[in-house]
């Protein structure tokens, strides 16, 4: 490869015009994002993805309890255990732990702290864009980026994703400016925005494959003699290596069970299964659903899909092609996660927009094709189609969106908790009769230990069983993942065993809460 440099002084013929306004572009751009982002900000963490949001959101909580043990981090929902699991890196969480010392414990930090992270994120993928295309088709680029209803709904939600993305293109992106102009500082940044990236999530580490192929495109074989590759690797890949080497030790330690928490990542491709989805047309549905209608639109897709085939033969083709070839084989070996989370598919979102620029810059560059657009008036059904596929590309998109993700899937959660802190003890035990998704938001806002329980076997020695270990409460609701209740009545023994021996601390036809503490026999 001869160099990797981006458009930056080398605008294309008839792009010069947009780059008197680059600047105020962007800006533009980014706050509109900024400003989408804050839909729904201060909603509490009962829509989508919620179980995911209130796991975040409880190790945050604990960890500003904790003073900040980020060795040591709790979830609530083990029973009645200590609840320590080491997960990621909790950068995100420690972040927002901090901040609860100045504004105190509210989720609408942790969600900001997120909004943060793809501000950032979006200034950081239009200079990731510029390495590629031109001022036009990177603005481009950054407007499928910004606009992305999976990455509005993700950068607002009290997750480590946004973080990560965050991390992720910084990384690609001050490799690319290292390569090209030789600075220590870009080198040094390159490294540490790579080694948190995979720290926030080891599926992070797949931006190694654009980097490295740059770096293979540049210095042939002989990259594997320099030392400041090695140095590099050793660097960037390290502290990801540490870390997961000692959740795994300090998980093997733990006497009780995490439901799967404090699995490696080996563990998780062993036992979620690889191979049996990939004959599994739910697999192709879900995926293929999710990255058209809620990460692309369908518009989006159109020009993602039609700019794989506008990339120009050399050394930046080669570079998204191996990102890309990363992408497909990363989606088939995690694809029991990405069959069933949708934050999985985030991943490919930076590649896509890329294509999209290279779409939405082919026909521009072509002074032929805009003569004869012109002379033929085809602008005015090339303007008129490009805003019909906008309405009704984004307007599917966003609809399906706004369905999917906002939807109130705990409608009573906050009044079953409220119930809980008043009528049980401090220091409680909930029990949760399986009400799906339930365990970790009830935990969170009762602030309580909670122990899921099963409508199977010996239900009432396990309801027993349980309170001989300080379970105080029995909880169980209506959710949007399903009704518990109606097994928690149609098995009649257990139901007139509650009935009989516990006071009823509230009985309706969308949640039942028992007080376990005295028996009123």
């Amino acid at each position: 490869m001869t160099n990797i440099k981006c458009f930056m002084n080398n605008q294309k013929e008839g792009f010069s015009m947009w780059a008197k306004y680059e600047w105020a572009i962007l800006m533009v751009v980014v706050l509109l994002g900024f400003a989408m982002r804050l839909y729904g900000i201060n909603l509490p963490l009962i829509e989508s993805h919620q179980a995911r949001q209130a796991q975040t959101a409880v190790m945050a909580r604990n960890l500003y309890e904790d003073n900040m043990d980020i060795f040591h981090t709790r979830l609530d929902f083990f029973g009645q255990t200590p609840g320590y699991v080491i997960l990621e890196f909790p950068l995100m969480h420690a972040i927002t732990a901090l901040l609860y010392y100045l504004f105190g414990a509210h989720e609408i930090i942790g969600r900001l702290v997120s909004v943060v992270f793809s501000v950032g994120a979006m200034f950081l993928m239009y200079g990731l864009a510029r390495q590629f295309l031109s001022v036009v088709g990177a603005l481009a680029a950054l407007i499928l980026y910004a606009f992305s209803p999976m990455n509005i709904f993700f950068s607002r939600a009290f997750m480590p994703e946004s973080s990560m993305m965050f991390f992720m293109i910084g990384a690609v992106y001050f490799f690319l400016r290292w390569l090209d102009k030789k600075f220590l500082v870009l080198y040094l940044t390159a490294i540490i925005f790579a080694a948190f990236a995979c720290l926030a999530k080891p599926t992070a580490a797949l931006i190694f494959a654009p980097i490295l192929a740059a770096w293979f495109l540049k210095d042939k074989w002989g990259l594997f003699k320099r030392f400041d590759f090695w140095l590099y690797i050793l660097l960037a890949v390290t502290p990801g290596i540490l870390w997961a080497a000692y959740a795994n030790y300090f998980n093997s330690t733990l006497s009780y069970g995490t439901g799967g928490f404090s699995d490696s990542w080996i563990e998780i491709l062993r036992t979620r299964g690889i191979i049996r989805h990939w004959f599994s047309p739910k697999f192709y549905g879900f995926v293929g659903g999710s990255i058209i209608f809620l990460l692309l639109t369908p518009l989006g897709f159109i020009g993602t899909a039609a700019g794989v085939f506008c990339v120009k033969k050399g050394d930046r083709g080669k570079i998204l092609c191996a990102w890309l070839a990363a992408i497909i084989i990363y989606f088939y070996l995690l694809a029991g996660p990405n069959s069933g989370h949708i934050y999985y598919h985030l991943h490919l979102l930076p590649l896509a927009v890329i294509f999209f620029g290279y779409a939405v810059e082919w026909p521009l560059g072509k002074r032929s094709f805009i003569k004869e657009m012109f002379k033929r008036k085809l602008f005015i059904w090339l303007g008129a189609g490009l805003v019909l596929l906008i309405l009704v590309g984004y307007g599917i998109g966003y609809f399906k969106y706004f369905k999917y993700m906002y939807s109130n899937r705990m409608p009573y959660v906050l009044e079953v908790s409220e119930m809980i802190k008043k009528n049980a003890p401090g220091n409680r035990l909930i029990i949760d009769n399986g009400s799906g998704h339930l365990t970790s938001v009830i935990s969170y806002y009762s602030h309580s230990k909670v122990q899921p329980f099963g409508m199977s076997g010996s239900v009432i020695a396990e309801l027993e069983r349980l309170r001989t270990l300080g379970a105080t409460t029995f909880v169980t609701m209506e959710t949007a993942y399903g009704n518990s209740i109606q097994a928690t009545k149609g098995d009649k023994g257990f139901w007139n065993y509650l009935n009989e021996n516990y006071k009823a601390i509230a009985i309706t036809e969308h949640y039942l809460i028992f007080d376990l503490r005295n028996s009123i026999r």
